[in-house]
């Protein structure tokens, strides 16, 4: 509550320049997020395995 505070605050402070950079930079970031986001969604880079594979290599085999 106390760090929401004090934001508001600094916010207060800024010229009215330093406001309207920062709302465009917001903006740039969250369409290169969403852009990124979405075309990762439409490539599956993700190669088959199988889950013995995984404890295999997580699980020795005990000797007998």
């Amino acid at each position: 509550m106390i760090s929401i505070i004090a934001y508001l605050i600094m916010m207060t402070q800024l010229p009215k320049d330093g406001i309207k950079t920062g709302i465009i930079w917001c903006a740039v970031g969250l369409a290169f997020y969403f852009i990124r986001n979405y075309a990762k969604r439409g490539s599956d880079n993700t190669p088959d395995v199988k889950e013995e594979d995984i404890l295999s290599e997580i699980i020795p085999e005990m000797p007998s």
